[in-house]
């Protein structure tokens, strides 16, 4: 409690800036390069990603998961903005980052800038680097987040200039923009976000910007909340402290740990260096962008080790991040023509005297009692750090209802922090503990920032606490409604688990064949695999028990446009309209099967009705100025693709239409150098198969023949995309050009095929025409495989790639995709082999089948073939990460223990975040060497090889964790030392293993129980290996639950139910090693 008498009062403003001009000159827009020591990415892998070989959707992107240690200078396309203030520079080829906002008054960076590119494996495809804001729609880590994406730029009529940078998503056809503005006179950056479904769909997504900060023992994560979600729905922290730890400050984060703030209703967060007096401020209105997040490494050396892995010399970050939602638990979904738009702003602060309370768009203010010093009173301080230019601001402190002083008028100015101090004598007077107010007025009297004591932290009055709650036991299936199932499979589905999403939508249409939602997902599902029949079937039999429900009659518009029935197509959309359907992306169906009906007014009508719904819909927009283009109003046409790229100045069909209305105002006129002039702002081919898709939906058959021409000319590696050739010669057919069809047929034929995955609806239809117009023609087989086993249709897909097969085509990944087939989809592990063993003829040099294949000998059982796969296999193939673990696995299974522990040496792994495999063999080697030697009673060896266990060699890449899981060597280490008559040593390995294994992790729980045992404490023991037993035997035991109990029941001599356990557990998941292991050891 504060009882402050004021008897004097002072206040004053603290300049520590340059005085910034008066008059703000417009702000530099300009392009350069900028060149940085790159670690040089290899090859990205040829083989399709799958779904069911990764398990989430990465199909049609490669993965890019092949780092070196080869280090070259590389000039990457800079865009820099720069006012009085500030300097961001983006990079466009980086996934549109925002690699650094420097602060040019105090001349330091505001975010953490990396001066390498550094590769680690944490993106979705694999590669990724640290530093800047990372922009990531509609996946996190994305699937761009290294790779060029479109940019442009804006001198905008009021002095600022933009920056704008985004995408259209290859795997679900979403399209996203950031528009990053500096204005004059402000030292702050805006970030208008724009999210937007184009399709006729809906998808899954999130939206979140990942900005880096420097991570040093100072700083201070200013977040305001009262609960956290630790990465899980359970346990709910308390924050700061969770117990007794305050995760507010880094240093005492000793794990990696994400924390979403739980119901926070206050728009700022951001972080505080408290040696420097210099933070960041995001803000962003909490009811648009909930999402708060704090991520970090840790201070633990498994969290520091990543700052090796991530940079040469610029030390650990953390991440601070704003989300469209309030977690990234789950995906959300984004429906059919739907755009979301929003501004978040971010900038500097300084001077604040250790962080902030509020903050707003315009500026942060620190409040603060200071206790007495150097003979002073004790004082209250409030701290302002403008963004902003603000003239005669008044600066109110209250306590209750009484106005204790009022500053001002006084002028803020960018980053010159102003400080009010009221000083006090502590003999009597007024109460200041939990009733101070402090508010910030402008010229004209409004609040431009609010802070209360009385109020909570989190702004949120009707906050339900959490903390502490017990765990929600799931739902028994049995006693689920069909309702209650289907929600349980869309969860799965927002969950990222599609497989296993659908297997849960299949048993709810078991139950109940008629219920509509699940027969909805199921349509779509097969309507994206072009299986058109399936969904209409599908969509039919929803429709027979309610004809009136909007969803299905949207979906059967859908459906039918796809099946190119265009009649039932309109009549469903309108059924759909009448009755409450979505009326947007309704008409907007409608006008654009207008347009390919040629009823070009009709079409315009449609879409203007459409776009009373959705103003914004920028691609309705670009559909409206093909209507009329194609009506002969060029000038309407103009007005409204320029409408639409006003809003998506990235938008590829917008730009492609504008380049149409241009040549049609123009005619012969058209002048060569805007031809001349890139049609789009990303010079990918896959962006120009995408508007061609688009043009081909509209029978805009022209305009796709410009765009694939566009694509030869201007694209990288535009013109041998055989996919190109197969657009040409279907657009040639439909025209009647029946001999120009089969030279570009013949063309594609010819083309390469690596790296060639078909994803498009429109794709399948080509290519589909390619293969009942040639039979023979392996590439449009195998390509048009690939798009069927993407979607699910495995059946299918290995029909055309057999057919591929017997045509004569010989290719490394064809091979390796029937292995696929035959390995995951019949279970025929030997088939699969044959399959590999070919494709590794045809490409000896691909390591992922060296992996793959000794997977699936692995499985069969085939150490002989697994170790003549590694003696045949080039020694750069050898010396990948996943060979080197893979061949230490071998040789650990063959008890050549040396041979395995050399392979770990002088070599240094690039993990994946959160891989423990290469530590895992590593130390399955290590003791497997020492329980060799303790066998030969040769202990002292034995003790040093336990030992050994316990490192964290730096070249594996995984440091020691703040709670290592070393109970397995701890034990192990024991045993040594007892043999050694090292008593004392080894009752205090074994407390530390009983230590150990008081975490969640089955495997130190038992282990920690056996030395219990050797500590003397049986009974506690006993306790831990019955709790081990009895989650395995509950109805649905996980693979690695039965194997702890075959651990748990060997350990007690239960010879015969360990091996029913590991053989369980392999039934479970084929792949878990150290269950096989186990099984062989316990051969006869």
């Amino acid at each position: 409690m504060k009882l402050l008498r004021f008897a004097t009062v002072i206040g004053f403003v603290l300049c520590t800036a340059p005085i910034v001009p008066s008059s703000a000159a417009s702000v530099r827009v300009g392009e350069g390069k900028l060149e940085l020591p790159t670690y040089v990415l290899g090859e990205e892998d040829p083989n399709p990603p799958f779904p069911l070989l990764t398990g989430h959707s990465i199909y049609p992107y490669t993965m890019q998961d092949d780092l070196t240690d080869r280090v070259e200078t590389k000039s990457y396309r800079a865009i820099f903005l720069e006012n009085e203030y500030l300097k961001a520079t983006v990079l466009p080829e980086m996934g549109g980052r925002l690699y650094s906002l420097y602060d040019k008054l105090n001349k330091r960076e505001v975010f953490y800038r990396n001066r390498v590119v550094k590769y680690g494996l944490v993106a979705v495809r694999g590669a990724w680097i640290s530093g800047g804001v990372e922009f990531n729609f509609p996946d996190g880590h994305t699937a761009v987040t290294v790779s060029p994406v479109a940019s442009t730029t804006r001198e905008n009529p009021d002095g600022s200039g933009t920056v704008i940078v985004g995408d259209l998503d290859l795997v679900s056809g979403m399209h996203w923009e950031v528009a990053l503005t500096l204005r004059p006179g402000e030292a702050r950056l805006e970030q208008q976000v724009t999210l937007f479904n184009p399709t006729a769909s809906t998808n899954l997504y999130w939206y979140w910007a990942n900005a880096a900060v420097p991570a040093t023992a100072d700083m201070r994560f200013v977040y305001p909340m009262r609960e956290a979600y630790p990465h899980a729905r359970w346990p709910v922290h308390t924050y700061p402290v969770f117990q007794g730890v305050d995760f507010g400050w880094y240093k005492n984060v000793r794990h990696s740990t994400s924390l979403f703030g739980r119901q926070v209703h206050r728009d700022f967060f951001g972080a505080y260096y408290t040696d420097s007096d210099y933070g960041a401020v995001h803000w962003a209105d909490y009811r648009e962008v909930p999402g708060k997040k704090i991520w970090t490494w840790g201070v633990a050396d498994d969290g520091l080790i990543w700052t090796d892995l991530l940079t040469d010399s610029d030390g650990p970050y953390n991440e601070i991040q704003s989300g469209r939602y309030e977690t990234q638990l789950n995906y959300e979904f984004m429906r059919p023509r739907r755009l979301e738009s929003w501004t978040e702003y971010w900038y500097p602060v300084r001077g604040l005297g250790g962080g902030f309370v509020e903050a707003t768009r315009d500026l942060a203010l620190n409040a603060r009692f200071l206790p007495p010093a150097g003979g002073a009173s004790p004082s209250f301080e409030i701290a302002l750090s403008s963004a902003v230019g603000l003239e005669s601001v008044k600066v109110r402190l209250e306590s209750g209802s009484r106005t204790v002083r009022e500053f001002g008028p006084v002028s803020l100015q960018p980053l010159v922090p102003a400080i009010f101090r009221v000083q006090a004598e502590d003999t009597q007077g007024v109460l200041l503990d939990s009733n101070v107010v402090v508010e910030i007025l402008s010229a004209g009297g409004q609040t431009l920032a609010r802070w209360s004591q009385m109020e909570p932290v989190d702004g949120n009055p009707d906050f339900v606490p959490a903390a502490g709650a017990p765990e929600p036991q799931p739902k028994n299936l049995e006693k689920m409604t069909v309702e209650e199932h289907f929600l349980s499979g869309e969860e799965q589905e927002k969950d990222g688990r599609a497989l296993a999403a659908r297997e849960t939508i299949g048993r709810v249409l078991e139950r109940d064949p008629g219920f509509i939602p699940a027969l909805l997902k199921e349509a779509w599902w097969r309507y994206r695999s072009a299986d058109f029949a399936g969904a209409e079937d599908l969509v039919g039999r929803a429709l027979a028990r309610d004809s009136s429900d909007p969803r299905a009659q949207y979906a059967a518009g859908v459906i039918y446009r796809a099946s190119n029935r265009l009649t039932r197509a309109a009549s469903a959309f309108w059924e759909a309209i009448h009755y409450g359907g979505p009326q947007a992306a309704a008409f907007a169906e409608l006008g654009e099967i207008a347009i390919r009906q040629k009823e070009f007014d009709q079409a315009a009508r449609l879409l203007r009705q459409s776009l009373s719904y959705n103003r914004d819909d920028s691609k309705a927009l670009a559909d409206l100025a093909v209507a009329l283009r194609l009506e002969g109003n060029v000038g309407d046409a103009a007005k409204a693709v320029n409408a639409a790229l006003q809003k998506m100045p990235l938008l590829p069909f917008a730009l492609a239409e504008q380049r149409r209305v241009e040549q049609a105002r123009q005619g012969k006129n058209f002048r060569a150098s805007e031809a001349r002039r890139p049609l789009l702002m990303k010079r990918d081919v896959r962006a120009y198969l995408d508007v061609a898709a688009w043009c081909l939906g509209l029978d805009d058959l022209p305009s796709a023949s410009t765009v694939l021409d566009a694509a030869r000319d201007e694209a990288a590696s535009g013109a041998g995309t055989p996919l190109v050739d197969y657009y040409r010669a279907f657009i040639a057919k439909r025209s009647g050009q029946v001999e120009r069809a089969d030279y570009f047929l013949a063309q594609a034929a010819k083309a390469p095929v690596d790296y060639i995955f078909p994803s498009r609806l429109a794709d399948a239809e080509v290519l589909a025409e390619a293969v009942e117009r040639n039979p023979l023609d392996a590439h449009a087989l195998y390509l048009l495989g690939n798009f069927l086993f993407a979607c699910g249709r495995y059946d299918g897909a290995a029909k055309l790639w057999f057919q591929a097969l017997g045509a004569g085509f010989d290719h490394p990944v064809l091979e390796r995709n029937l292995g696929v087939y035959a390995w995951k989809v019949k279970k025929d592990s030997k088939t699969a082999a044959g399959y590999y063993e070919k494709a590794l003829q045809l490409a000896p040099n691909d390591h992922r089948l060296y992996r793959d294949l000794d997977e699936i000998y692995f499985l069969v059982g085939d150490d002989s073939r697994r170790a003549q796969l590694f003696a045949k296999a080039p020694a750069a193939v050898l010396d990948r990460d996943t060979l080197r673990v893979r061949r230490a696995l071998l040789y650990a299974q063959q008890r050549h223990f040396d041979e395995a522990l050399a392979l770990f040496e002088r070599h240094d792994f690039r993990p994946w975040e959160g891989g423990e495999i290469i530590r895992q063999v590593y130390v399955l080697a290590c003791v497997g060497a020492g329980q060799r030697h303790f066998d030969t009673r040769d202990f002292r060896a034995a003790e040093a090889t336990f030992r050994k266990a316990l490192e964290y060699p730096r070249n594996l890449g995984i440091g020691r964790p703040d709670k290592p899981r070393d109970a397995e060597a701890l034990y192990w280490l024991g045993r040594a030392l007892q043999e050694e008559g090292k008593t004392e040593e080894a009752r205090a390995a074994w407390q530390k293993a009983a230590e150990d294994g008081k975490g969640l992790e089955g495997t130190s729980r038992l282990y920690g129980a056996l030395a219990l045992i050797r500590l003397g404490r049986a009974r506690e023991a006993e306790k831990i290996l019955s709790e081990l037993l009895e989650e395995a035997s509950g109805r649905n035991p996980s693979a690695s639950a039965l194997y702890v109990a075959g651990l748990a029941d060997r350990a007690q001599c239960h010879e015969d139910a360990a091996r029913e356990e590991f053989r369980r557990a392999l039934e479970l998941a084929p792949s878990l090693w150290q269950a096989r292991i186990e099984l062989e050891r316990a051969r006869p």
